[in-house]
């Protein structure tokens, strides 16, 4: 394959997705394919792409779908150097995004530097059921679980209106499902590691330099962190960011601490009545208390 020792994060979309990309992408060693996964092989009438109907034509099945939450197959061979081919030269295009083709605040990566780069993808909600399929096509492949506690990632997708947020009853098999097959994967698969987003932002550093140790990547080499910027709750639950919306900035590492809002939680949760909430926490008790959620 063309991406040698890819980083597959997999993870809840409004579960802290974007920090965690944005902690690897901050090493010059790693690029993304600019896009997630699911919108590179989209098969959405509302978003369709070509290289998702391909894949649908080669396998006669679909592979990536990002609201069925079931187990997706290994892919044959040429299927698998077909996904392997477009991630890697999507991930050559960020040669020309006027941001991502720094790989410092201040020095620009050479194409021969984009080319060896490592791979990290972002694999969203029912796309992680797409694990055993990509630890086949990359056996090399570390893989990442975030996960983030029910009741204010319920808050998250309740105001967006995703199909999951019907009924507090829907949501909850979701995340069970989700985090399940998460937890089950790291039992099986010897370079799976799992992490809270509750410690992206209450220990930014710590977390960096332990997702850089399960990853191999050398914490040395890197002196500011990049992040893009997204609107975030605040505690009076307006919904805002002071910097310009999708644009990356990069922050000395001493500043990381300043830009993170570690009560996020404690702001979403409060916008939920008391009696959503303990709904939530009834339905979750076991799966919150295999991740160290007490409450």
């Amino acid at each position: 394959m063309k991406n040698k020792s890819p980083i597959i994060l997999n993870c809840f979309s409004r579960g802290g997705s974007n920090i965690l990309w944005n902690f690897f992408l901050s090493h010059p060693s790693v690029l993304h394919p600019i896009e997630e996964t699911i919108q590179i092989f989209n098969t959405t009438f509302r978003a369709p792409r070509l290289e998702g109907y391909k894949i649908v034509m080669m396998e006669n099945r679909f592979v990536f779908r990002q609201w069925e939450f079931k187990e997706i197959n290994p892919v044959n061979i040429e299927t698998a150097r077909y996904i392997d081919t477009i991630l890697f030269n999507k991930k050559i295009k960020n040669l020309q995004d006027s941001e991502m083709k720094y790989k410092t605040s201040s020095v620009k990566y050479s194409p021969s530097e984009i080319k060896n780069t490592r791979l990290v993808i972002k694999n969203n909600n029912g796309l992680v059921f797409c694990t055993n399929m990509f630890s086949k096509i990359y056996p090399d492949a570390s893989f990442i679980g975030l996960i983030r506690h029910p009741v204010p990632l319920f808050e998250s997708h309740k105001r967006r209106k995703t199909p999951v947020s019907k009924s507090i009853e829907t949501f909850v098999d979701y995340y069970k499902k989700i985090a399940k097959k998460i937890k089950n994967d790291q039992k099986i698969i010897s370079n799976y590691h799992i992490i809270k987003f509750e410690e992206l932002l209450y220990e930014p550093i710590p977390s960096l330099e332990k997702l850089y140790s399960w990853t191999n990547l050398d914490f040395s080499m890197v002196e500011e962190i990049r992040l893009k910027a997204k609107p975030f709750m605040k505690d009076d639950g307006s919904h805002s960011t002071k910097f310009t919306k999708n644009k990356h900035y990069w922050f000395k590492l001493d500043d990381v601490y300043k830009i993170l809002e570690p009560k996020v939680n404690d702001f979403q949760s409060k916008q939920l009545s008391q009696k959503e909430s303990q709904r939530i926490l009834d339905l979750t008790e076991s799966i919150r208390e295999d991740f160290g959620y007490s409450i």
